[in-house]
């Protein structure tokens, strides 16, 4: 990373000072979170409609101190009506669909309730 810093501050004739704190560590999802997770949401919205994510993300998350704690779950809920653009989380367009979050905290309780009943 620093090499490509460096690289552009002195093609554009320019000075760099490079700091890069190392804070974040890898969301790794806990086995037996992700199985509950999929039973609840499979009751709530059908498997049919769960997309499991087959390659690992490169965004940093601070969600990885939890499961450095307690095992969890990491997973994302899909927030947009068909046929509208898709804005990224961060994005000043972002507004996910109401309807969305309620289906996501149906998930979240139903998850809950099969954790607390192991």
């Amino acid at each position: 990373m620093e090499a490509i810093v460096k690289g552009i501050a002195e093609g554009m004739g320019a000075e760099y000072e490079f700091d890069y704190s190392y804070g974040y560590s890898s969301v790794v999802n806990d086995d037996d979170m992700y199985y509950l997770l999929c039973d609840a949401a499979s009751e709530i919205i059908g498997a049919e409609n769960i997309e499991p994510i087959e390659h690992p993300s490169l965004g940093g998350e601070d969600f990885s101190f939890y499961g450095e704690k307690v095992p969890s779950v990491f997973y994302r809920l899909g927030g947009h009506k068909e046929g509208e653009q898709v804005w990224a989380l961060h994005n000043g367009h972002f507004y996910p669909d109401a309807e969305a979050l309620k289906v996501g905290a149906s998930i979240m309780s139903a998850s809950a309730v099969k954790f607390l009943n192991k």
